[in-house]
């Protein structure tokens, strides 16, 4: 609305006045987190908000100055803040020389920041988008939705309070631990890290049943539908998930020290946790919804997918079993005792791709198959990204040719009952011959393919 409009222009333009004195006040806070000093950057930032609260309340109970009062109180409490933090440094500083502006300066520490607070900056540039969509979908809704969608995002800050007070804590006493490399104090930092995450979740689960009706802050969060419940409860079953599988993780790499062990065996390091985190979501989706239809769906996809994972899990057996027993080595052994030209070997091996297209899904082609021909890649001097597109072509006839032809299987599930199997057959044949004209394109052009590789990563 107009008065929404006015009061927040109001707001902004006296609130802007504070930005400067807020990032000081943000690398007040931390540095003194950085030197080890959270009781001081605590009494910081509990003064600030202190006496942020009682300027407002004072400026617009007493003074009767409105959305400007509570600028206004912000203003001085970022100033009063920055002035106190300003004069707590000067003590830790008094007497030690200024810097250079070389030291000031140095890219490689400022690269080594980077790569460490990365991934945090990212998530902040992210929240803070998630924050604004938020606000600008509330305010669509009218000024009822957005005031009380405001008092929720408080509440929301104040739950996430406790997860970023212990994340903090976890991080000095792992980080002092690490630095000193004394082991004892990192066990124990873990230690302390658990057993508090545990005691708070414990004690908010509590609360939560048994005072969830009386308190006012929980009686807001509690769930008004069934399908609501049904997301609560399954969140929380969740949640006891994560935390076993969470304590076993943290006893396997921080306790055990399995970490290198692992590492040399796993191709991404976030691959269990992307998987993990997506089959949550799947699993929460089949769920909550009352969608019959929708969670059959769901669980055909999941049921599907895990074949195909399956297929994958055979295929590097099968493929690891077939290297070690020595059939790699013979095969391209035999191969290179033909003599063959480069083009002779490129028909040769996209010829056999194409026959095993037939019979075969692509997940075993690319584990079991190609993996034999990469190491002759060299001896005929073939680009591996420009042999890699080759297959990727070609193995696009995997789902046209019959008996494993897929997409016409996929046809003849929605197509009338009129139309037989032996006319779709016929009609991929074009398609086919466009595939084959792609890869001759490709080969006789390779820069439809290296282009785009070679502008962005120079090779």
């Amino acid at each position: 609305s107009a008065d929404v409009q006015a009061a927040t222009s109001t707001y902004f333009s006296v609130r802007a006045l504070s930005a400067p004195l807020a990032l000081a006040n943000y690398a007040f806070l931390g540095w003194f987190i950085g030197r080890g000093q959270a009781m001081t950057a605590l009494l910081l930032q509990t003064g600030l908000n202190g006496l942020n609260i009682a300027l407002s309340v004072a400026f617009v109970l007493g003074l009767g100055w409105g959305v400007t009062g509570v600028a206004a109180a912000t203003v001085v409490a970022e100033a009063a803040a920055c002035v106190a933090g300003a004069l707590l440094a000067w003590r830790v500083l008094r007497g030690a020389p200024l810097p250079s502006l070389a030291r000031l300066m140095d890219t490689d520490k400022f690269r080594r920041m980077m790569a460490l607070n990365g991934d945090i900056m990212i998530r902040s540039f992210a929240l803070i988008a998630a924050f604004g969509f938020f606000y600008s979908r509330s305010a669509v809704q009218g000024d009822t939705i957005l005031a009380a969608n405001a008092v929720l995002e408080k509440l929301f800050m104040v739950a996430s309070f406790f997860l970023d007070g212990l994340a903090t804590a976890a991080e000095q006493l792992s980080g002092k631990a690490v630095g000193a490399r004394y082991r004892p104090a990192f066990d124990r930092s873990l230690k302390l890290s658990l057993i508090w995450g545990y005691v708070l979740a414990g004690l908010l689960a509590l609360a939560t049943m048994y005072g969830g009706r009386s308190v006012p802050v929980l009686r807001w969060i509690m769930p008004k539908t069934e399908t609501l419940r049904r997301v609560y409860v399954f969140g929380g079953t969740g949640g006891v998930v994560g935390l076993v599988f969470g304590g076993v993780y943290m006893l396997m790499f921080g306790v055990l020290g399995l970490n290198e062990s692992f590492a040399e065996h796993e191709l991404n390091p976030l691959g269990f946790d992307i998987g993990f985190f997506l089959g949550l979501a799947a699993y929460l989706c089949w769920r909550v919804n009352d969608n019959e239809r929708l969670r059959e769906s769901i669980y055909l996809t999941v049921r599907t997918s895990a074949m195909v994972c399956w297929l994958f899990v055979g295929s590097w057996t099968f493929s690891s079993v077939f290297s070690y027993l020595g059939g790699e080595q013979l095969i391209k052994e035999f191969v290179l005792s033909l003599d063959l030209s480069t083009v002779m070997f490129l028909i040769l091996a996209q010829f056999i791709i194409f026959l095993l297209g037939w019979p075969l899904e692509w997940s075993e082609i690319i584990i079991i198959f190609v993996p034999i021909f990469l190491p002759m890649l060299p001896h005929f001097g073939v680009d591996p990204l420009f042999f890699g597109i080759l297959v990727a072509l070609n193995l696009q006839t995997s789902f046209l040719t019959p008996p494993m032809a897929m997409a016409a299987y996929y046809l003849k599930g929605v197509a009338p009952p009129h139309v037989q199997l032996m006319q779709i057959f016929k009609g991929v044949l074009p398609f086919l011959s466009m595939i084959f004209l792609s890869m001759v394109l490709l080969y006789v052009f390779p820069e439809i393919a290296l282009w785009l590789p070679a502008a962005i990563y120079g090779r």
